[in-house]
This record gives C-alpha cells, sequence and structure tokens, in this order.
C-alpha cells in the first residue's frame, strides 16, 4: 500500500479514536448526579485554573456574583474573599479551554458557569487536546520511522501512561493541554530545522507562548529549540547564533511571550497591585538540599515508575539510543534528569492528589520518542527476539497501568507516602473477599 495513504489512514484512525473517546467522556458525565466531591471534574486544582474562565465571561471578576458556596462545591481550588476572586493557577489553561466554555455558554439553560454544559465542555476540550497531541506526537514519530511504527507507538503512549486519567476523570487539569503544544512544540522544531522558511518557522513562538503561560516551569522546552536532532557542538552554537541574530524573529518571539503572559499581569494587577505576582504562594523549592528523586520514581504515592511502569521502558529506550548514538539520546536524559530533580525538590514531591507523577506527562511526547527509534531499529535489524520482549513488557506495564486506573478517582489513601500495601489492596480488590 502506498506511504501516503498508510499515513493518511493513520490520521484519520487517530481522529475517530478522538470520536470515540468523546462517546466516552460523555457517557461518564451522565453518570454523575450531582456536581460535588472528588467526581467534580472541576474540583480542588482543577477549580482554580478553570475558574478564570466565570470570572471573566460571566461575574466580571466580580465574586460577590458567585452561587453561593461554589468555592466549597468545588474543593475549594479558589477563594472568593472581598469581592474578589482568588486563585493561585495560571490562567493558560483557561485560556486554551476558553472556546469550549464559550460554547457551553450559549447552549447552557443555567449559566452558572458550573452546571453541566459548563462540565461537558470541560470533558470535550480535554479529548480535542489529548487528541491533538497524540496526532502531533504521530507527525514527529513519523518523521522519522514509518507511519505504521509511529501509530502503533501511541496505543502504549495512551493507554500505558497517566494520559488516559488526565484525559477522562481528571480532565481540568493542565497537564493535558502543557502535552498537547509541547508535542506541537516538538513537531515544530522538526520541520523547522529541516525547512527553515517553513511556517513552523512562525508558530514555534506561539507554542511556547502558550506552553509558559500553563506553566513557567515548562519554559525550559525552549532549549531543544538548538539541541534537537543536532550534529554537533558547533552546529547547535551556530544555529542559536542564526535565531539570536535574526532581529525580526527574535521581536516577534518576544512579543508572543508578552501576548500570552499579558492576562496573567493583569490579573496580577488586579489581585495584588503588581503585575509580578510568585505562583502558588506557600509552596517552595524546600527540599533543593535533599531531593526526594526517589519518591518521585518509587513512591507508593504517585511513585513514576510503580504507577506507569512503561516509563522504565522510556529509560532504558533512552539509555539504548545514547549507547548506540542515536539522535537526541542526550538531551532526552537532561530532561528526565532535570524533571525528576525539580519535582523532587519541591515541597510536594509527589504532587498531593495524582495518578502516577503528573508533572511527566507535559513531556509525554518527548520522553516516548526513543521507545519509538528502538522499536523501529528492533524491526530494521531484525531483532525480533528484542522486538517480541519489548512488546511483552510493554502490554504487562500497560496493563498495570489500566489495573490501577479502574480502580482510582482521586487521591492516595496510604499510611505514608511508601505504603504499597494499600496499593496492591486496592489493585487486587483484596477488601472484597472481606466479610462485612
Amino acid at each position: 500500500m502506498n506511504k501516503r495513504i498508510i499515513h493518511k489512514l493513520c490520521i484519520i484512525c487517530i481522529l475517530v479514536f478522538g470520536i470515540i473517546l468523546i462517546n466516552k467522556t460523555l457517557h461518564d458525565d451522565t453518570l454523575i448526579r450531582e456536581y460535588s466531591g472528588i467526581r467534580n471534574v472541576i474540583n480542588a486544582d482543577a477549580a482554580g485554573y478553570y475558574v478564570y474562565l466565570p470570572a471573566f465571561f460571566i461575574y466580571d471578576f466580580k465574586a460577590d456574583d458567585f452561587p453561593d458556596s461554589i468555592s466549597q462545591n468545588c474543593g475549594n481550588g479558589f477563594q472568593l474573599e472581598n469581592n474578589k476572586v482568588i486563585s493561585k493557577y495560571p490562567l493558560g489553561v483557561a485560556m486554551a479551554y476558553s472556546p469550549f466554555f464559550l460554547g457551553a455558554h450559549l447552549v447552557a439553560k443555567d449559566k452558572s458557569g458550573f452546571s453541566r454544559d459548563y462540565h461537558r465542555a470541560v470533558r470535550i476540550a480535554a479529548v480535542f487536546y489529548c487528541v491533538l497531541g497524540l496526532l502531533f506526537s504521530f507527525l514527529l514519530f513519523s518523521g522519522y520511522v514509518n507511519s505504521f511504527i509511529a501509530f502503533i507507538s501511541l496505543i502504549p503512549l495512551y493507554f500505558g501512561t497517566n494520559l488516559i486519567f488526565y484525559t477522562l476523570k481528571s480532565p481540568c487539569y493542565s497537564h493535558t493541554v502543557s502535552f498537547c503544544f509541547i508535542a506541537c512544540f516538538l513537531y515544530c522544531i522538526h520541520i523547522f530545522k529541516r525547512n527553515p522558511s517553513d511556517w513552523c518557522k512562525w508558530l514555534l513562538p506561539i507554542m511556547f507562548g502558550f506552553i509558559i503561560s500553563i506553566r513557567l516551569l515548562n519554559g525550559m522546552v525552549v532549549l531543544l529549540l538548538p539541541f534537537w536532532d543536532y550534529k554537533s557542538v558547533k552546529d547547535s552554537i551556530s544555529f542559536s547564533k542564526k535565531i539570536l541574530f535574526d532581529i525580526k524573529y527574535m521581536a516577534y518571539f518576544l512579543l508572543m511571550i508578552l501576548a500570552f503572559l499579558t492576562p496573567q499581569f493583569l490579573y496580577n494587577q488586579y489581585l495584588h497591585g503588581s503585575i509580578f505576582s510568585p505562583m502558588y504562594p506557600g509552596e517552595h523549592f524546600t527540599n533543593l538540599s535533599n531531593p526526594k528523586w526517589m519518591l518521585v520514581l518509587f513512591g507508593a504515592c504517585n511513585g513514576l515508575y510503580i504507577y506507569t511502569p512503561l516509563f522504565i521502558i522510556f529509560t532504558l529506550c533512552t539509555l539504548f539510543l545514547i549507547q548506540q548514538k542515536l539522535q537526541n539520546g542526550y538531551i532526552i536524559l537532561f530532561y528526565f534528569i532535570a524533571i525528576t530533580l525539580i519535582y523532587a525538590s519541591w515541597s510536594s514531591p509527589s504532587l498531593g492528589c495524582a495518578f502516577s507523577h503528573r508533572g511527566f506527562l507535559d513531556y509525554l511526547t518527548l520522553f516516548a520518542f526513543p521507545f519509538v527509534i528502538t522499536l523501529n531499529y528492533f524491526i530494521q535489524k531484525k531483532k525480533w527476539m528484542l522486538f517480541l520482549i519489548t512488546g511483552i513488557f510493554v502490554y504487562i506495564s500497560c496493563n498495570i497501568t489500566m489495573g490501577i486506573y479502574d480502580f482510582w478517582w482521586y487521591c492516595f489513601y496510604g499510611k505514608d507516602d511508601w505504603d504499597y500495601f494499600w496499593l496492591i489492596n486496592d489493585y487486587f480488590n483484596f477488601h472484597h473477599l472481606k466479610v462485612d
């Protein structure tokens, strides 16, 4: 079959999968009778990301006009005090979800901003960004391997990681949106480096502006621009100089950064009287001197390798890339170590209520890249035994993650961060064997 036809069929399959996911998430919504507590998708941190939308489009940032007790019903993810809407979370997610919110607002009978239509809009938005992220991941991967390998790699990418959780069960968090934009950013770098005059050159600053409006920490993706696909340090330096001395392009880059951060500056001015304000007040890098990296990777509470063992395979494939001197191994390993240490140094290394360590989801396309290249290497070199063993481990990893996903809803309730027994107990449903 023609390669172009296969490529287009893969894209169609991704879009059909998106339709299936929309039906699934809307069905899940019909099972919820009342939006309160942990089954409310606009709850806790997620509510803090979302509240800007009703505040801006409905209530003109006047807290007194909000429905009674709405903050408590949304898990206190935001506060309504002194007629001000208070949230410690960045504005980027609200900007990304705004078209879906406005669509819901047009059709909603209850236009409070918190009724069922708005919850469904959030769910559809999460699926949209998930599928768009998968599509950009596919386009990136297919630039290095054939379309079929790029496509089948998406299956464990979705079912073997916490992408499924933050698409269907906690769709109002920032991570699915970040995953989408970082995947797009990577794809644009890939195209830009092959054709500097391509439209992707001008899309890159827009993506970067969106990425940092969602989470400033993710601004470190800019390091991928000079180092992705570089052949030597000299080439990387030469490429960096070419961009830095392109005055027109740098002005456009800075303009996009300013454009996407301006809403945050205006909100800071409204809340604090200054455009600059610390994000996540009360939370700091208190573990800098003693990073809790073991907890981030292996903790019973959201440990990356425990809940999503597929990341063990991703890590091994990264080391394989380095050992075989294949593309981008070192830069991917750098990002994995850097993100691990950054979150390990945070005051809450496991990030509280989560499914696996959600900080790594943002960079899922980047971390899956070595896996895709390794599969292609095994096939090209006809190392079928290694391919089969990898496939078995991928299958087992996906089953473990889906097994936890089935019973998981919101939070780890073990006695401490290392209470594996609580996790195993729920995974195997031992409590079902107990007599009441």
